[in-house]
This record gives structure tokens, C-alpha cells and sequence, in this order.
């Protein structure tokens, strides 16, 4: 197995950037030693060109949410931001891009490129479209669950579109007294039902609807076209 390591942007510091290369089949996951918290990396193989983002609705902080693009091929990307229109987003080293300027478009100058986007608004709905394939990521900097003061550190990997699917049953989370909700991100015109008894209606790809699920039970959800379907614990 070969390991290539550099460094990535102030944000991301903690994680750094690990190229894995191996003779055979690996699965690879990354820790945060500090929080705990870890996901399970994608291979490359699975990196596509188009993806729909969601977030933990954030505190009031300092840029308490990252989207994190790592490109593995020279091109451009196209990212079109949604949230909170007051809040501007910070590229890179700092660079601030105007809360009114949402649509942005970056290049990838070399084959090993990382590009890291912070901001306090939530970027649920945000969609990412590359000339190459490209892996997606959210960072949540100071995420809190439950009457608590402690916050952590967490990280996801996002699926490309292509992997979206119409039909989810989110199961419940094991722990009792539980509670959690879902953002379901559309990526058509169209109608998402929930649980049989609810419609909620889409005007447009990457719409965004959030279901409270307070009693923990697990929810059926069907839509007339693909959706990106996330859970998170409250």
C-alpha cells in the first residue's frame, strides 16, 4: 500500500489529505481522534460530476460549516449556494464571496486539488456540478445534539446523483427517547410523499424539505423522482 499526505486548508488541518493506493481492495475510514467522529471514505471510482449537499442547521458562530471539494483531474466547477442570503461564504484562505453572489465557478489547476468553502448559513440544497469527477464533502464545525454544550466535529461524504434513488425507509435511531429529522433534497419538479399520509410538493431540482420525526419511529418516503435523503439525530 502507498500513502501520499500534504496539507490541506486551515479548516480541514485537522483531517489533512490522505491519498490511499493499494494492490488490492481496501476500505478506508477516517477519525477524528479529538471528537470521535469518523465517516467511511469513497473510493475513487465512485467520484461522479454531479452532487445536491445538505447541513446541520448551524449555530451562530464562525464559520461553523465547510463544503469541501477534492478534485482528482484538471477542470472546472460550477457551484450554485442556496441558505441564508445574509451570510457570506469564505473560500480558501478567506477570500469573501458577497452573500448575493451564490453562483460560483472554480477551476481545478492541477490533478490533486482541494477547494474548501465555510460559512454559518445552512447550504442544504446546494448543488455541485464538475467537468470531472470530483468528491464531495460537509464538515459541521460545532455540531451540538441534545441539551448539550459540548460541540463536535463531523464530517460527511457525499453520493453523486447518479447514486439517488425514489424510495427510502429511514429507520429509527436505537437509542430510546430518541428523536432525529430528515432533509430530503429533490432534484426534479415533483412530489415526495412521507409515510403514506404527507405530500410535500417540489417546484425544482434542489428543493429541500425538513420532516421532524419526534416520536423516533421509522419513515417510509417515496418521491416521483430521485432524492438525496439525510438523517440527522437531534
Amino acid at each position: 500500500m502507498t500513502t501520499k499526505i500534504t496539507t490541506l486548508l486551515k479548516f480541514f488541518q485537522q483531517f489533512g489529505e490522505v491519498i490511499v493506493e493499494a494492490d488490492g481492495e481496501v476500505a478506508v475510514s477516517v477519525l477524528n481522534v479529538g471528537s470521535c467522529g469518523s465517516y467511511l471514505a469513497l473510493p475513487q471510482n465512485t467520484f461522479e460530476n454531479e452532487y445536491y449537499v445538505t447541513s446541520w442547521t448551524p449555530t451562530t458562530g464562525s464559520a461553523n460549516i465547510a463544503l469541501v471539494i477534492l478534485c482528482t483531474q484538471v477542470g472546472q466547477l460550477s457551484i450554485s449556494f442556496t441558505g441564508d442570503s445574509t451570510q457570506s461564504i469564505f473560500y480558501g484562505d478567506g477570500f469573501e464571496i458577497p452573500a448575493n453572489k451564490k453562483n460560483q465557478v472554480v477551476s481545478c489547476a492541477q490533478n490533486v486539488n482541494v477547494h474548501v468553502f465555510q460559512t454559518d448559513a445552512d447550504i442544504s440544497g446546494t448543488k455541485i456540478v464538475s467537468a470531472t469527477p470530483v468528491a464531495v464533502l460537509v464538515a459541521d464545525k460545532s455540531l451540538t445534539i441534545g441539551p448539550s454544550t459540548i460541540a463536535d466535529f463531523t464530517v460527511s461524504q457525499f453520493p453523486p446523483t447518479k447514486s439517488y434513488g425514489k424510495e427510502f425507509v429511514v429507520p429509527p435511531i436505537p437509542v430510546d427517547g430518541s428523536q432525529y429529522f430528515i432533509k430530503i433534497v429533490t432534484t426534479k419538479a415533483g412530489t415526495v410523499t412521507v409515510s403514506g399520509d404527507t405530500t410535500y410538493t417540489a417546484t425544482r431540482g434542489g428543493e429541500v424539505f425538513t420532516i421532524d420525526v419526534d416520536d423516533n419511529r421509522a419513515v417510509h418516503i417515496l418521491g416521483s423522482s430521485e432524492l438525496l435523503v439525510v438523517q440527522y439525530s437531534k
